[in-house]
């Protein structure tokens, strides 16, 4: 089975598909989008509206290539 991980961190929006076999775990997809959540943070004090908005289009985009590379989870 294949499955999806979409991590939010402070700078960086990563995604990885992989798939378990008898080797081991082997990533399928990678993504990474750099949105610099962090420097928002400290510049306003806060998320803006059009920065979240950009955070939602990315992790759809992300959950979309996904499940386009057969990830069952997410």
């Amino acid at each position: 089975m294949r499955v999806a991980v979409i991590d939010v961190g402070s700078n960086t929006v990563r995604l990885l598909v992989a798939e378990r076999k008898a080797a081991g775990v082997t990533a399928v997809r990678e993504g990474r989008q750099l949105l610099l959540l962090g420097k928002e943070i400290e510049r306003r004090g806060g998320l803006s509206a059009a920065k979240l908005a950009e955070v939602r289009r990315c992790v759809r985009g992300f959950s979309a290539l996904a499940r386009e590379s057969g990830a069952g989870r997410l």
